[in-house]
């Protein structure tokens, strides 16, 4: 089901990172905000036509009534688990909160939110996989124990290695990831919070910060999820971008980040990206998750892929990631002004409320991931869903962040007219929706299929392809656990 919204221009916020006095003034401009420049005479930059379109995803069910499901493997974890320490919460006088060991911080892989496939170009060879981590500035790397063509016929498999590769300087590391502090009430406050990532057509990867406290910057404060990061596998020499002035023009657009609620504004959250061929050139893709503030609007914006990358280039090469850029204003904004949005399409998932909620509260669903490819009827998307609720039961506990769904959206038809279809798919072995998760939150999925002539194509899905999915349940002190799963059943 899905309906088509008239396509119109949309403009977009744009601001220097350093907030100087009086160099942003906000104007209301009929439903849109915009962030004027003032340097060298006022200067507004917007992005032109976008199409807009609304796909409604429906859940899969069988005739008898059932959701249909995704297949999935065993899952195994990403390290072992470390020893834990009690370090004082900084925020609550007496209260202690549970870190892993200093000594144990990088013997497993933990907050895992993206991962993508490298190095292997055979089904003989082994894989590695590059996994984000959203709570760390480090990328673990890990080695997987079976060739591809074992992984494909089910044998099983582990964590032969893992490494970990910093994406900051050391400096940061050092004042602003300190393993000796809390997280919960010190370090969390200045993650890098690295969500999304895909591999270019080039071969390099592309991780991305979720840009999830970007609109600080319009309150003078300072943003630490404003990052995009180039990487090559091989030789791990990377270029780190500041994008603060893309990512307040997605927050200021309503048709990515949807309306305010009673509980806030919306806020912008990306959480996965991906590229594809179409017969006018690349396209990138970014997914924005709506769970700020319980809007629910989930969304993916469309850019060509040459433009977004001559926009990047524009921005300030960051070599000292520790400090914000100090670049002019209008240097970040010269890119911004010949970037024209391809399409923002909005994906209503729908809600849910949790059986244990005795409100029956309702939550809506929402995007964690995106893995793009194609099957004979032409390009698809996969899409990790999740539902996460806050609750007192009926014994009067608090329940904070109960994820009550996992599932996995398949979108077909990404080209047509309409938009195409959306169809959502419980995750396997679970409950009646609404009960706590058995399976996990499914935070990132990646494919391989060794087929693909380069490294980029060797990532797209393709019907029989190796996929990995990684699944977390935001602690510091319990490894991430990953699966392959099976998604090829959900093309019938």
């Amino acid at each position: 089901m899905s309906n088509k919204f008239h396509s119109m221009p949309f403009l977009f916020a744009l601001c220097s990172l350093a907030l100087e006095s009086n160099a942003c003034a906000r104007r209301n401009l009929g439903n849109h905000s915009l962030l004027r420049i003032s340097q060298e005479g006022e200067k507004a930059a917007m992005i032109e036509t976008a199409q807009k379109i609304s796909v409604r995803c429906e859940v899969a069910k069988e005739k008898n009534g059932q959701l249909r499901t995704f297949i999935a493997g065993e899952n195994f974890a990403l390290g072992k688990t470390p020893r834990t320490v009690s370090i004082p919460d900084a925020n609550k006088a007496g209260k202690t909160n549970l870190n892993p060991h200093p000594e144990d911080a990088e013997i497993f892989a933990r907050a895992g939110s993206a991962l993508q496939f490298g190095t292997a170009t055979a089904t003989g060879d082994k894989v590695r996989l590059f996994i984000a981590q959203d709570s760390r500035r480090k990328m673990a790397i890990s080695s997987l124990s079976a060739p591809v063509k074992d992984l494909l016929r089910g044998v099983p498999f582990a964590a032969d290695s893992l490494e970990f590769l910093s994406m900051v300087s050391e400096e940061e590391l050092r004042t602003l990831e300190n393993d000796n502090e809390d997280y919960s009430s010190v370090r969390k406050k200045t993650k890098r919070d690295f969500e999304a990532m895909t591999t270019l057509p080039d071969g390099r990867l592309l991780l991305l910060s979720s840009g999830s406290d970007i609109s600080k910057l319009a309150k003078g404060k300072t943003s630490y999820r404003n990052r995009a990061i180039l990487v090559d596998p091989t030789t791990r020499r990377m270029e780190a971008f500041d994008v603060s002035a893309f990512y307040l023009a997605l927050q200021n657009e309503k048709d990515v980040v949807g309306a305010e609620t009673a509980e806030g504004i919306s806020e912008l959250n990306i959480e996965g990206v991906g590229v594809r061929s179409t017969p006018a050139g690349y396209v990138i893709s970014f997914a924005h998750r709506g769970n700020m503030n319980g809007n629910g609007h989930n969304a993916i914006v469309e850019f060509p892929l040459d433009s977004w990358m001559r926009m990047l280039r524009d921005y300030p090469l960051i070599a000292s990631t520790e400090a914000q850029s100090k670049a002019p204003a209008q240097k970040r904004l010269q890119g911004l002004q010949n970037l024209k949005a391809r399409r923002i399409i909005s994906l209503p998932l729908g809600n849910l409320a949790a059986t244990a909620d005795p409100k029956q509260k309702s939550v809506p669903f929402t995007v964690t991931d995106l893995l793009l490819g194609s099957d004979q009827n032409g390009p698809l998307a996969f899409l990790p869903v999740t539902a996460e609720a806050e609750y007192y039961d009926a014994q009067g506990n608090h329940v904070d962040g109960a994820v009550i769904f996992t599932g996995m959206a398949r979108w077909s038809g990404l080209d047509a007219p309409d938009g195409g279809v959306c169809t959502i798919f419980q995750a396997p072995r679970e409950d009646v929706p609404g009960a706590v998760t058995r399976f996990g939150k499914l935070e990132g999925i990646a494919a391989f299929h060794a087929a693909g002539k380069t490294p980029w194509e060797r990532t797209q899905y393709v019907p029989g392809a190796l996929v990995m999915g990684i699944t977390d349940i935001d602690s510091e002190i319990q490894p991430s656990q990953l699966r392959k799963l099976s998604l090829d059943s959900m093309l019938r």
